[in-house]
């Protein structure tokens, strides 16, 4: 990448390094090192182009590996509520629970039932697989309501056991919850998701 830059950058802007080169009968203004400003200024405007586009194409690639397990509207994904990791509520150990701030973003009405319609997915080797939670008794029974008429705060708690494959391995787990937004235009589905790395 580097050998481009430098093919790039001397084919478009070429370096004169002789001190009193004339263009047009004019002396060409150069710096102490025989320099030319303009010609510097444009040398390093073309690299931090070039750099930055190399970097978009490298995130790109990183994180084509690390999709969501789920393909889901972006529009209504961790836009009207969003899962927060707090490190404080987790020990982010394979055994223990784990518990997630759901932050409710909107201003529309949501509602969710009281297992959130969780669903969790692991990553190995061949992709996403959905596993299933510990078995859990939430109170108090009946659906959740975020709205912006709660008091203090319409934000919830999700917490949860995973039921890994083997507690001996570091896991990825990805994590959704779906709900219902009501809207002017009927029911919207929308849906929160995050991922939380587990170590034994």
């Amino acid at each position: 990448m580097s050998a481009l830059f430098i093919y790039l950058v001397d084919r478009v802007v070429p370096a004169p390094w002789v001190i009193g080169q004339k263009r047009a009968g004019r002396p060409r203004p150069y710096n102490v090192i025989g320099v030319r400003h303009a010609d510097m200024k444009r040398k390093f405007v073309l690299i931090n182009l070039l750099l930055g586009l190399s970097m978009v194409a490298c995130s790109v690639s990183e994180s084509a590996g690390t999709k969501p397990p789920i393909n889901f509207p972006s529009a209504y994904l961790n836009q009207q509520i969003e899962l927060l990791v707090i490190p404080q509520w987790n020990t982010f150990k394979t055994t223990d629970s784990v518990g997630l701030k759901l932050l409710y973003k909107s201003e529309n009405q949501i509602t969710l039932p009281r297992n959130y319609n969780l669903r969790l997915f692991v990553q190995q080797t061949g992709g996403w697989i959905e596993i299933k939670e510990m078995p859990t008794e939430r109170y108090p029974s009946g659906d959740i309501i975020l709205s912006l008429t709660m008091i203090p705060s319409s934000d919830d708690i999700v917490t949860f056991i995973p039921m890994l494959p083997d507690v001996t391995k570091r896991y990825e787990l990805g994590v959704y919850v779906f709900g219902d937004m009501a809207t002017t235009d009927g029911i919207k589905k929308v849906g929160a998701y995050v991922t939380v790395v587990l170590n034994p």
